[in-house]
């Protein structure tokens, strides 16, 4: 049974620079799909950057300074930034990991034919679904390890979104005794 994700359905209390965002993650799977194994692995490192980007731009006061917390193509440095940031949890960072890890073997692995039906791939999106669930996750392979991994990915999207759009951005300070307020009280926070 598919679920259709409608205009209508979207039209949640979203901030408004997520709107499109949102909007556009009912397409990515029909193009996903017209991709090869690696095509498709390739570009889901692509659609998380994007989204992860999207939503430190979110979580932050100065949205245009986005690239300072993450650069094009470096999103374990935006991983970590979100998660510094509050953006996303300790387990939610691992997923991120983990999914562009499998990215990272499609990438820079010269292995001819390699595809999402081997079984180190295979065992890789199995353990994608282990982290935020113990137990047996061989069912996630029904529909095909390909499928499972795409599901996934697109499901850290709509978290990184739903994250982004609960964080209150942060103010700038006003001025430099408002900074050092802040750091003394970070310092010691509990």
């Amino acid at each position: 049974m598919a679920i259709e994700m409608t205009e209508h359905s979207i039209q949640m209390d979203v901030a408004p620079e997520l709107l499109p965002l949102m909007k556009l993650i009912p397409s990515l799977a029909p193009e996903l799909g017209k991709e090869s194994d690696r095509g498709c692995a390739l570009l889901v490192g692509c659609i998380l950057e994007k989204y992860l980007r999207a939503s430190i731009a979110q979580a932050i006061a100065i949205p245009n300074k986005a690239s300072h917390f993450m650069g094009r193509g470096q999103i374990g440095k935006g991983i970590e930034s979100a998660e510094c940031l509050g953006l996303i949890s300790a387990v939610d960072a691992k997923a991120l990991k983990a999914t562009i890890q499998i990215r990272n073997d499609f990438a820079h692995v010269a292995e001819p034919g390699k595809s999402f039906s081997s079984p180190e791939v295979e065992k890789a999106v199995v353990g994608l679904y282990s982290i935020y669930r113990h137990g047996d996750h061989a069912a996630v392979l029904q529909a095909g390890a390909r499928q499972a991994y795409v599901s996934f990915s697109l499901s850290l999207c709509s978290l990184l979104l739903a994250r982004a759009d609960q964080i209150t951005r942060r103010a700038p300070p006003a001025d430099l005794k408002e900074l050092t307020d802040r750091m003394f009280f970070w310092w010691f926070r509990d």
